[in-house]
Formats: structure tokens, sequence, C-alpha cells
């Protein structure tokens, strides 16, 4: 136990030993830890006054800034104390200026409105002015001291007047479907005997473009024509236009449908209901009954030149027809001419040149082109369609190559055989055709019965721009089967012909005929045609 004791003892011992070993360690860990605290705590401390620094100098600055502040906000307040003066004293300059400135602008505003009236009104005046000026230039005239109407006074344009029907001096006019009778010793012209009624024809070629019509008709009366009722009337056109129509009615003694309009007859019919252009009388004034029908009233002459007429028409080259109808034939009614007078009045002459585009006579080489040949025929080489054995059309084509408003030209013809005139169905008849592009210009037609030997009229694609003669009046050439020696139209017979508007169209001459070669045709032995 003792032994035990003592290793106990010396367990004991070597405990205290360990425990002073472990307390020594101990004590220099928390010496260690001790330097370490103090020296964060001393650190700490560093950092802490060199904050402490920082924010005493940063309070400084902002005793600084907050003084430069309250400097700007003196300053401010003085600028704001300044504007608020100036803006007072501008507004007060504003308003004054503003009053002056209303003022003025509602003075110059009455005064521009004063001007602007005048200035609308000289505007619409002289907007009226120039569509005369233009609608009198379209017609060839010039626009009048009224500003409103156009005419001729006071034109320096070369203007001229064309007398194309004239039975005022004397009847040699009376010809083809007319005759001339002597009623009461009276000499006056009149449609031959009719076994009906209807209209028969004076066609005269102008052979210039015009744009006016003028004259007058001197009237008979014979039996007892129907005024409007029936178409009773002579009237004057202008190819397709109508100018002017002279209507004789019933009587001015008795009650009648066939009166004028002013005697309680009939209304005015299409077209001088739209134009308004005609005039009516009466030539049996007296007596209660009807009008006796084998009667020339020459005792009451109608119209004349106190009824004249002056009608301005489209640009035209057109044929002036005048044209006698009656429902009835003349043992019936009629209505005969006595002295009588029309004109037309010319377009202004245009200063630009002719420009020929074609010069064709009858040689092979100039035939021999388009749908043409040459053929010697009665000892001369003349044109005509291609001999193909039917109805037909042959055509030749020249371009103007450049634009133009004008064609003017001729043809010279000659009639083979049967050519029946406008009683051919091709469009045009039995005709030699001049077309710009689509546009008929001109059409001789060739035959036997032209309209005014009472042939068929011409169609309406005419627009009266057509002439028409026969050969067959005239011998046979010698060893040409059935060419008649008759030279038809040539240069004496030339068209001139406006048209609606500028075009380069390429100008066609159509020889067309609706028979083959065998029973009829027409040879050109010459055509010139020209442009501007």
């Amino acid at each position: 136990a003792e032994a035990s004791i003592g290793v106990v003892a010396d367990s004991v011992v070597a405990e205290r030993v360990r425990a002073s070993l472990a307390e020594n360690a101990l004590n220099v860990s928390i010496r260690l830890e001790v330097s370490r605290a103090t020296a964060q705590e001393q650190s700490i401390a560093a950092s802490v006054n060199a904050e402490m620094l920082r924010a005493l100098a940063a309070e400084a600055s902002i005793g600084v800034v907050n003084t430069a502040v309250n400097t700007e906000t003196s300053r401010a307040v003085g600028v704001e104390n300044a504007i608020s003066g100036t803006a007072a004293a501008l507004s007060t300059r504003l308003s004054t200026v503003g009053t002056a400135l209303s003022t003025a602008i509602v003075n110059e505003a009455a005064r521009t409105q004063l001007a602007l009236q005048g200035l609308t009104s000289d505007l619409s005046a002289t907007s009226n002015q120039v569509a005369v000026q233009v609608s009198c230039a379209r017609q060839g005239l010039v626009m009048q001291a009224d500003n409103v109407t156009c005419g001729l006074v006071g034109s320096t344009l070369p203007i001229a007047t064309t007398n194309v029907f004239n039975l005022a001096v004397n009847m040699a006019q009376c010809t083809g479907l007319f005759t001339t009778v002597a009623p009461n010793s009276v000499t006056l012209c009149r449609r031959a005997n009719t076994a009906s009624g209807g209209c028969v024809s004076f066609w005269f070629n102008p052979g210039r473009i015009y744009s006016q019509v003028t004259g007058y008709l001197t009237l008979y009366q014979a039996g007892t024509p129907d005024g409007f009722l029936h178409g009773d009337m002579v009237s004057i056109w202008a190819g397709n236009t109508p100018v002017y129509a002279y209507v004789v009615g019933y009587t001015r003694s008795i009650a009648s449908n066939g009166n004028c309009p002013s005697g309680n007859g009939a209304g005015p019919t299409s077209p001088w209901s739209t134009t308004g252009n005609w005039n009516c009388g009466s030539g049996y004034t007296a007596g209660t009954g009807a009008p006796d029908m084998n009667t020339v009233y020459t005792a009451v002459p109608l119209f004349g030149t106190g009824a004249s007429f002056t009608i301005t028409v489209p640009q035209t080259s057109a044929n002036i027809e005048v044209r006698v109808c009656t429902d009835q034939a003349n043992s019936d009614e009629n209505i005969l001419l006595g002295a009588s007078s029309i004109s037309v009045v010319s377009m202004p002459t245009l200063t630009t040149a002719w420009r020929n585009v074609l010069s064709l006579t009858s040689d092979a080489t100039q035939c021999a082109q388009g749908s043409w040949v040459a053929q010697a025929i009665g000892g001369m080489t003349l044109c005509r369609r291609v001999n193909n054995g039917v109805s037909s059309c042959g055509s030749i084509w020249v371009t103007p190559n450049a634009p133009y408003s004008q064609v003017t030209g001729s043809v010279t013809l000659y009639q083979y055989y049967t050519a029946d005139a406008f009683g051919g169905t091709q469009v045009g008849g039995d005709a030699v055709t001049i077309w710009a592009g689509s546009t008929l210009l001109w059409d001789y037609a060739v035959g036997v019965n032209c309209p005014a030997a009472g042939g068929a009229l011409p169609p309406a694609v005419t627009n009266g721009q057509w002439s028409c003669a026969t050969g067959s009046s005239s011998s046979i050439i010698a060893g040409s089967g059935f060419l008649y020696s008759q030279v038809l139209f040539g240069p004496s017979a030339a068209f001139t012909v406006p048209l609606a508007a500028p075009t380069q169209a390429t100008i066609e001459i159509r020889i067309c005929l609706d028979q083959p070669f065998s029973d009829e045709d027409i040879f050109l032995s010459a055509a010139s045609i020209s442009v501007r």
C-alpha cells in the first residue's frame, strides 16, 4: 500500500508538473491574445481618429459650401427680383405693342379683304376673257370689245369670205335635181318633179377651212307645206353640222298644226329645237280656206336679206349643203328658191409652210407600193388596186415623221366601167379616200350616179368632206376596155382639212370598190399630199 501510495504520489507529482506546464502555456497564449487585442484596439483607435479627422474636414468643407450656397441664394433672389421687374415692364410693353399690332392687323385685314375682293373680281374677269379668247381662237375668230362674243371686227388676221352659193345674180347653180321655173314671170329654182315627198340637195365645196357660215335665202311657198309638223323647210348644213333652217308653214289666216309655231303650229324638231337657229314664215296670208296646191305665192317672198344668218361652226372644210324638204310631191306642195346667197368665213391662215410628204405620179415604180399595182392602159401607166377578182380595197401609206394639224392634197382619177359612187358598199363607197390614221380626211367618189344626179347620198362618216364625179358621160379610150377619157378631180378639186389635234398618224390613200376589176375600178394618175 505504501508502495502504491508512492506510485500515486509520483503520479500526482507528474500531474502537477504537467498542470504547471499547461498553466504556463496558457499564460503565454493569454499574453499573446492580449497583445493581439491591444494591437487591434490601437489600430481601431487610429482608424477612428483618422475618420474623425476626415469628418472634421468634411464638416469644414460643408461649412464652406453652405456659405457659398447662401451667397448664391442671395444672388438668385436678387436676379429673381430683377427678372420680376423686367417681366412686369416687358408685360406692360407687350400689352401696348399687342394693342397696336391688333389694331394694325385689323386695319390690314380690312385693306387686304378689299384688295382680294378687287383681285378676285379682276381674276374672274380675266379668266372669263381668257376662256372667251381660247374659244374664239378655236373657231378662227377674235374676242370682240365686249369681251364676251367672238367675231371678225377688229381682227388683224387674214380672214376671208368665200361665196359658195348665189342665186341672187343668176340661176346658173339651179342644176342637177333642180330646175328653173317662172310662175307669174318670177324666175325661181325648184326641185325636179317628184312622185312623192323627200329631200333634194345642192352641195358646194368651199375649197378652204372655214369657221362661220353666213347668208340668206329668199323662199316662196307653193301649195300646202306644213312647217315643223312634217319638216317642210330649206336647211343649210356644214357636213353633218346643222347651220340654219328656213321653215315654211301652212298659212297665217286659219288655225292649223302645219302653221309656224307663232301661229300655234307644231314646235321645232331636232336638231333645230336644240340649236334654235331657225326662222318660219308662210306665203299664204289671205282668205279663210286652205292654200291652193297649184299656186306659187309669188306676191309674198319669205325671209330674204332681212332674215340673214351668221352661224359659227367648228373649223371644217366640209361641203355646204342646201337641203330642200317637203313630205308631199310637187303636185301638193313645194318650196322654191329665189335670190339667195351663202358664204363661208375662212379661219386665219397659218404662217407655217406646207411640207409635201407625197408626190406620186403613175409610173411603175411609184405604183408598186402597198397593195397597188401599175397597169399600162389607154396609152398611159396608171395605178390601181391589186386585181384579186373580188370586192376589195388597195392602199399606199406615207409617214409624215413629224406632228401636223392640217392636211391638203389632191388626186387625179379615171373611171373604169360601172363604178357606183356612194352606191358602193365599201366604207366611203366606190371611191378613193384619204385617211390620217383612223380619221377620214376626204372622200373622192367615182360613179355613174353622184348625189347631185339622184344617186345614193354620202355616208355620215364623210361629214360633208367629199367630192363626186363621173366619167361615164365621156368616151371610152380606145383599146382600154372600159376606161373613160374624162379626167376626174385633180388639183382644182384639192382638199384642205383641219384636225382636231396635232398628230403624227400615217396618211393612207385607199382605193375601194365593191366589185372585181372585171366589173369596175378606179385608176389613179397622180396624187399629192402635204401637211403642216
